[in-house]
């Protein structure tokens, strides 16, 4: 549950955050949302029981978490700037703060979180209260590829890495975590390509366990063909 209300907190708050009345450019919007996302997400973080005890478990205080989100941000700015409108609207702002605020979840609590969450990390469970819909846990494909592409790398890597002989094998390669973690996004966008057509427009949540089964067999057959042999 901390793991969904994370995300969910950060999506939510910048989904509401408009930053101007009027249309700005994408620059401006990017510096006023940098500003403002360290603080106002620990801060919500911080007052949420379910979360704070998380952050408590990890040794996270407010400060501690305000100096961590900008390292998130970065990551989920470079991934959408391609993607995001030169000029801003108030309409644009909640679309586009509602992705780069789920991507600021996701990352964060992979990054921070995972090694004290007793629920783990589904690699997809990244519904919010906001954007659950009649049909509970659905979420769009685009969602859930974004959130594979998040996620996937740190808990590939790090359950490899884990595996005394698979880590071995690694090494003996030249393969360290950096490596891995750097390898990995280039594999899931192989994998990605070759399974699109066939992925449902939306899963809900047996489609998100079928479907994460499905790609990360691909991913991890395309890894041990490269660097496990």
């Amino acid at each position: 549950m901390s793991y969904k209300n994370i995300v969910g907190i950060s999506a939510v708050l910048f989904s509401t955050a408009a930053f101007a009345t009027t249309t700005i450019s994408k620059d401006q919007w990017i510096t006023a949302f940098k500003a403002l996302a360290p603080s106002k997400m620990c801060r919500n973080l911080v007052n949420d029981p379910d979360t704070n005890n998380l952050l408590q478990k990890a040794n996270i205080s407010y400060d501690k978490c305000v100096t961590l989100i900008p390292a998130s941000f970065e990551k989920c700015q470079k991934k959408y700037d391609s993607k995001l409108p030169e000029k801003i609207d108030k309409k644009n702002a909640s679309i586009w703060g509602t992705k780069i605020g789920n991507c600021i979840g996701v990352d964060f609590f992979t990054n921070n979180l995972a090694g004290v969450s007793k629920t783990g990390t589904s690699l997809l469970a990244t519904k919010t209260d906001k954007t659950a819909t009649k049909k509970g846990d659905e979420m769009t494909k685009e969602d859930w590829l974004d959130a594979l592409t998040i996620v996937a790398p740190k808990l590939i890597c790090e359950k490899l890495v884990s595996d005394k002989s698979l880590h071995k094998k690694l090494t003996q390669n030249g393969m360290t975590s950096e490596k891995c973690l750097s390898s990995i996004p280039d594999i899931i966008a192989t994998c990605e390509k070759k399974l699109n057509s066939q992925i449902p427009s939306s899963l809900d949540k047996k489609n998100q366990n079928k479907w994460n089964q499905i790609i990360g067999k691909c991913i991890g057959k395309s890894f041990a063909d490269q660097y496990l042999k």
